[in-house]
């Protein structure tokens, strides 16, 4: 009995929750800041035809207000089985012009198993991750190697291994 009173009261709060959810006015394409104003640009990045754009894992904005993209290439997350063993051998790292969204630069081809994030630092620097080779990596912002933290392809929680 008492079960059964729970049971329909959790049912009761779900369907309430949904409702709620449901019925509750949404405000769209405004978001909060009504101040700032957003403009589409056709064929914004301008990547040319021989250039793919993988998945994107990391985005940032380096000190010039350029977009910074980090990507998979032609690289595919496996559902099943193992982590791919070899490296992509595309540019994985596209520096775009935030106007013209043309490329300034690229980089990363053969440095990559699975890429998975990036962040870009007060100096420009640009630090990316790759879940493949459970690795760290900090570039100068022209694609120079400037630091690797971790060993390759080895996952583990201590001081020189990540996972």
């Amino acid at each position: 009995m008492v079960f059964k009173k729970i049971f329909y009261s959790l049912v009761l709060i779900a369907v309430i929750f949904i409702a709620f959810n449901f019925f509750q006015s949404k405000k769209i394409g405004t978001g909060a800041d009504r101040n700032t104003k957003y403009e589409l640009v056709k064929n914004w990045p301008s990547l040319g035809a021989e250039i793919t754009l993988g998945n994107p894992t990391g985005l940032g904005i380096d000190t010039n207000q350029n977009i910074v993209v980090f990507h998979r290439g032609e690289r595919k997350w496996p559902l099943l089985g193992a982590m791919p063993d070899n490296y992509i051998k595309s540019k994985t790292i596209f520096i775009l012009d935030k106007k013209t969204g043309k490329i300034i630069e690229s980089w990363g081809d053969n440095l990559f198993i699975m890429p998975h994030g990036l962040t870009i630092d007060k100096e420009n620097n640009i630090w990316v991750t790759d879940v493949g080779l459970n690795q760290i990596f900090k570039f100068s912002h022209q694609g120079k190697l400037l630091m690797k933290l971790g060993e390759a392809k080895v996952a583990g929680d201590g001081l020189t291994h990540f996972n």
